[in-house]
């Protein structure tokens, strides 16, 4: 091995075949990894090259969603985990009896347990508006390099905003039903089950204490969820790349680590969510009322002390070199528990305050749940304005809903909260009393609970975002049967995307009317952004219109009526949503179901709001990164390299050089989710290192997806740098392979308005592979976004990737 002057490694070291130090085992694997090597059953390169019939390029698999187990990616019944932990791992074919020579050397990286595996993922079914306030921020249209727009800047300040009032929003409905349900008005009207007689029981300033110290505890259950996902995560992540590019954020060393941001904007919410109980422990008249009237003002001076902090840069930035801010970090990180301890100072004093109740609901929660919803639009409109001056929409088809990604997604979970809220609220209010709606002041008559006007206000959004849904889903029906009626012609007049037209051997029309309808089908997925606007806009108008005419003392009866029965449907979806809540908590069977929203809605750091769920790929592409470079070969990036801490690892356990791993070119594989995995990864490697590699995206929702999306990092300019770093002597080691019939992945480049590079890097394989007979009684069966490793159009364009790398090497 090379070495500097000092003495210490210049290159890393090959791979050991074995589980770090130990070079052990895993619990789901039926034999020992290196003695398994070792014993010739599974593929790899030995050092002294005593393995000759292995591929010399070895090829890294990377899954798609739903966690896929290592032994369908790997095609093989058998499979030993070589890398990774319980959680995340690389995983190696196992073929015992020594028959492991002549067979294809396959790695298969398995992220799935990084969304999955922990029950605690569950809970984050509470907080789906804060996961996609997170991903409206990568969807803007500005790149994060030195001179970003200050457009830009405006929005991202905004969607920090947006985020601490979700976060207000959450506090201020945990305290509707704890604090004015549950400890205000419930005992009054002797509404509660016999079983809290002992709290029914207290006077109004114990009861009201003892809620308040339970909202309190659910804000620690929020920063607990944050905390520990950040020491799984954020942490991850080590910023070695030594080559970022200015004109690609994705190659930037610190991308994948977004630990200061998290911690900073964390305190942040910590603060705002300790001032609204703070607000609500003092808003109730009492004996202390100069003691009241200075916690208001402490409570108003946190809340306004935080908006300011969360909407200022220093919460979104990363440490720069040379600039120390560790005394602010930490003078913050102090004021968050003074406010949480003042908090919780006065919610334990309200055991002692004699309270003075009135016939009227909780005081102050009709304002802050008004103020809340209001706040939330409003920033909205800022973010809004803030896209629109910088006009995205000249970007074309390249771009989705005209580049007005960032406020749609925001406003989307604007509106699921607001319907959440109040949905949860009424169900809540539906099991102790008979609710009625209110605005500020309303008295309580007979046995009647006020409740916010946001709670019907929500119920109203509800019966709107039904019809919506219904009138969406009729369009798209209709436009499917048109398009595949377009696409089955068999006339000479038809189009050339027709099915007819695009497989080389014509078939009966009964096979092609098959085809076309699932083609249609599949084209659905390309009016996300429609369906976006349409199903947000007007139910995000709706709820702020109706909300401001209730607070201005309107009464549409028959909007009344219409929100009552929203309410009630909102109760029952409500209701089969915390049964499947439980469900996926206890089963991991369960969680796997929403896969889809996991996998893409956490691929990207939490930037806006720090209760969100966390980002799996600040662990998994870092920790690819690693094994590639010692796989390929690389040069050591400094004493922090993680690749050298691993090297240290396996050498203090002596026993795994035997089953050392000679560095060999890489064929890098991403499927569906996985393709966007795999250029993170190589936009974070050294070019020495693409150098001696390839790629393969199957099912790939790069451009179709995230290139519309979020145009700043999957956009084409950013795809062709890649092509570019990929590319010698005129060669493109990079295949996409497409299907007509796939709803997910599609072309890398737009054949129309990128023909070049599409040809260069697209290959459309067929779906079925044949048009077949109506006479034929058991057609081909037709794979749609599955089943693309054992496809047999596949293997020929991953041994062509092969070759080219092997051609290099010789």
């Amino acid at each position: 091995m090379d070495v500097t002057p000092d003495g210490t490694p210049d290159r890393l070291a090959p791979i050991t075949l074995g589980l770090g130090a130990s070079a052990g085992y895993s619990g789901t694997d039926l034999t020992n990894p290196r003695a398994a090597t070792l014993a010739g059953e599974v593929p790899y390169l030995a050092l002294d090259g005593s393995t000759p019939d292995a591929d010399p390029v070895l090829e890294l698999r990377i899954h798609g969603v739903g966690g896929a187990p290592s032994t369908e990616n790997l095609e093989t019944p058998s499979t030993v985990q070589v890398a990774g932990d319980g959680t995340a791992g690389f995983f190696r074919a196992w073929f015992p009896g020594d028959s492991a020579r002549r067979q294809p050397r396959r790695e298969a990286y398995c992220w799935g347990g990084l969304n999955t595996r922990a029950s605690s993922r569950a809970l984050y079914l509470l907080l789906i508006a804060f996961m996609l306030v997170n991903v409206a921020h990568w969807a803007l249209p500005g790149r994060r390099i030195k001179r970003e727009p200050v457009a830009n800047e405006v929005a991202r300040a905004a969607l920090r905003v947006v985020g601490l009032a979700l976060t207000v929003a959450f506090i201020a409905t945990t305290v509707t039903v704890l604090g004015d349900l549950v400890a205000w008005q419930a005992p009054e009207r002797g509404a509660l089950p016999s079983w809290l007689g002992w709290y029914t029981r207290r006077d109004t300033g114990p009861r009201l204490a003892i809620a308040l110290l339970a909202v309190l505890a659910v804000l620690g259950g929020l920063v607990w969820l944050s905390v520990s996902s950040v020491r799984s995560y954020e942490r991850w992540g080590q910023g070695i790349c030594s080559e970022p590019d200015p004109e690609w954020p994705l190659t930037q060393p610190a991308f994948w680590r977004g630990e200061l941001p998290v911690n900073r904007q964390r305190n942040c919410h910590v603060v705002a969510a300790a001032s609204v109980v703070l607000m609500f422990a003092a808003l109730p008249e009492s004996s202390a009322d100069s003691a009241r009237w200075l916690l208001l003002i402490l409570a108003l001076v946190m809340a306004a002390t935080a908006l300011v902090v969360v909407a200022s840069p220093w919460a979104d930035r990363q440490r720069v070199a040379g600039a120390d801010e560790r005394w602010s970090d930490e003078v913050w990180r102090w004021f968050a528990r003074f406010a949480v301890a003042v908090a919780v100072g006065a919610c334990v004093a309200r055991f002692w305050w004699r309270v003075h109740p009135g016939p009227h609901a909780l005081p102050g929660d009709e304002m802050l749940q008004v103020w809340s919803v209001v706040a939330e639009f409003a920033a909205l409109i800022v973010l809004f304005v803030a896209v629109v001056v910088q006009a995205p929409w000249k970007a074309g088809r390249q771009v989705m809903g005209y580049g007005l990604a960032a406020p749609l997604v925001a406003a989307l979970a604007c509106v699921i909260a607001t319907i959440f809220g109040s949905s949860l609220t009424l169900a809540v209010a539906n099991l102790i009393g008979s609710p009625k709606v209110t605005v500020q002041g309303g008295a309580v008559k007979g046995e009647t609970l006020l409740l916010p006007s946001t709670v019907y206000d929500g119920g109203l959004g509800m019966v709107a975002a039904l019809i919506l849904v219904l009138g969406v889903g009729g369009y798209l029906f209709a436009w499917s049967r048109w398009e595949s009626r377009r696409l089955a012609r068999v006339d000479d007049d038809r189009p050339a995307d027709s099915v007819q037209s695009s497989y080389p051997r014509p078939g009966d029309p009964g096979a092609v009317a098959s085809v076309a309808k699932t083609w249609a089908r599949s084209e659905i997925t390309d009016h996300a952004a429609s369906v976006l606007t349409v199903l947000t806009v007007p139910t995000g108008a709706l709820l702020v219109g109706y909300l401001i005419s209730l607070e201005a003392g309107a009464d549409p009866r028959a909007l009344l009526r219409i929100a009552q029965v929203g309410g009630t449907i909102g109760v029952a979806v409500t209701a089969y949503f915390l049964a499947t809540l439980r469900s996926a908590f206890l089963q991991a069977s369960t969680r796997k179901r929403f896969g889809l929203l996991w996998d893409v809605g956490t691929f990207w750091p939490r930037a806006c709001h720090p209760f969100g769920p966390p980002c799996y790929a600040e662990r998994s592409v870092p920790e690819v990164v690693t094994r590639i470079r010692r796989m390929v070969g690389d040069r050591v990036q400094g004493p922090g390299d993680p690749a050298v801490a691993q090297q240290l690892a396996e050498a203090d356990g002596r026993i795994g050089f035997e089953a050392m791993e000679r560095q060999s070119s890489l064929l890098l594989t991403g499927y569906s989710q996985g393709t966007p995995i795999s250029v993170a990864v190589l936009a974070q490697l050294p070019q020495d290192v693409r150098d001696d590699m390839s790629l393969l995206t199957l099912a790939a929702p790069i451009r179709r997806l995230y290139g519309r999306a979020f145009p700043a990092y999957f956009g084409p300019a950013q795809l062709a740098r890649l092509r570019t770093y990929l590319t010698a002597e005129e060669v493109v080691r990079w295949r996409n392979l497409v299907r007509r019939s796939d709803y997910i992945g599609g072309w890398a480049f737009d054949p129309v308005l990128h023909p070049a590079e599409n040809l260069l890097v697209d290959r459309v394989i067929h779906d079925p592979p044949t048009l077949w007979g109506d006479k034929d009684p058991s057609p081909p069966a037709t794979h749609l976004h599955s089943d693309w490793f054992p496809d047999p159009q596949v293997r020929q364009y991953a041994r062509d990737l092969t070759g080219q790398l092997e051609l290099r090497g010789g």
